[in-house]
């Protein structure tokens, strides 16, 4: 379902309430806190991070402090892992390929 949100050409505009939101519910309790909802929180972002590239980057450091924070540094370094293309991408590279991805078609 993500995909296609994600696919959608206005979602960019809500990103950062999306990605708040999840990151409310990480800081949420450890007690009430699951294995699989946080997995599924972190495959989110995974996907939001593949469809937005670039446009996503200013969110990465913002995910880490917060995995770190809450003590999950195992899902940091999948999410890291997941990342690192978005993070070590040349700059003109990203800009060209977020034009490809919002000019129609």
């Amino acid at each position: 379902m993500i995909n296609r949100l994600v696919a959608c050409p206005t979602f960019r505009e809500h990103t950062a309430q999306v990605v708040h939101q999840l990151l409310r519910v990480l800081a949420s309790p450890t007690s009430e806190r699951e294995t699989g909802m946080i997995g599924s929180i972190i495959g989110s972002f995974i996907i939001i991070a593949q469809g937005l590239t670039s446009d996503f980057a200013p969110y990465i450091s913002l995910i880490n402090k917060a995995l770190k924070r809450n003590r999950l540094e195992d899902f940091s370094k999948a999410f890291d892992q997941q990342v690192m293309s978005i993070t070590k991408m040349d700059p003109i590279e990203a800009f060209e390929l977020n034009l490809e991805k919002s000019t129609p078609s």
